[in-house]
């Protein structure tokens, strides 16, 4: 069998790896929290430039604050000019 002492040590050695194990754990679940959140951005980024076109093309360009424009002209292909 083994010592006492030596039963404390594989204790605490099992606990630092759970912390360990819980910490390394915590941060691989909120990097891809971040990279969802990032991407659910992009997306809903784009979906805004098509509303923006096609509000545009419809005529409703007086919907189109400047915050969205700059939005829209970054991440559109063939950025169009602002409509007065």
């Amino acid at each position: 069998m083994l010592s006492d002492k030596d039963q404390r040590y594989i204790e605490r050695m099992k606990r630092k790896i759970a912390k360990k194990t819980l910490i390394i754990t915590t941060t691989a679940i909120l990097v891809v929290i971040g990279y969802l959140f990032f991407k659910l951005q992009h997306i809903v980024a784009k979906i805004e430039v098509k509303l923006l076109e096609a509000g545009s093309i419809a005529g409703y360009a007086d919907l189109v604050t400047p915050a969205k424009m700059v939005v829209c002209l970054k991440l559109s292909p063939n950025p169009s000019p602002p409509v007065q």
